[in-house]
């Protein structure tokens, strides 16, 4: 019976199971998380998700939640990260934005222009913009802004101002998916 036991609790040790409360950014989660969890849910049978898409920052210890994904800098000294992949902010505009608009040559530029602006963003409603090592901050005057990145992309591929998005985002959307 002990050898049974043993054997028992070396497969149970062997296998992962359990739930994970897992938190992503709303776009993020839905693009990419989605995507890849029925794959990993056929591999660990035991294993349950409960997954959070929002871009809410969420306290994660306080809300329960066992991991995150977050893209930035961890501010909470209590949790531990790990950096999965490198990710940077571009500027995106329509060329149907520039041809009745001033051309965009330094990043102060981008006063004179519709930014679209993603109200997340931890230093919203300023820009922080970096090239070869120097950083400049810009405040941006809106004419749209919202919570959700996927209507300000769009509205910046329908000529409506210029947008500040994640690379990884941008490039889902440049691709055709159907």
């Amino acid at each position: 019976m002990l050898r049974e036991a043993e054997e028992e609790a070396r497969s149970l040790a062997a296998r992962p199971a359990g739930t994970i409360r897992l938190t992503v950014p709303a776009s993020f989660g839905r693009r990419w998380v989605a995507q890849a969890l029925p794959g990993f849910l056929k591999v660990y049978p035991d294993i349950r998700i409960v997954l959070h898409c929002s871009d809410r920052y969420v306290d994660l210890l306080g809300d329960n939640f066992d991991m995150a994904i977050r893209i930035g800098v961890l501010t909470d000294n209590r949790l531990i990260a790990r950096k999965l992949a490198d990710t940077s902010r571009i500027l995106c505009v329509a060329p149907s934005y520039l041809d009745h608009h001033p051309a965009l040559t330094h990043p102060q530029d981008l006063r004179k222009h519709d930014c679209l602006g993603f109200t997340p963003m931890h230093s919203w409603p300023e820009w922080r913009l970096e090239k070869e090592g120097q950083q400049i901050a810009v405040p941006v005057q809106t004419r749209y802004e919202s919570d959700e990145m996927d209507a300000l992309i769009l509205a910046a591929q329908s000529g409506m101002g210029v947008a500040l998005a994640v690379n990884w985002l941008v490039e889902w959307f440049a691709v055709p998916r159907w």
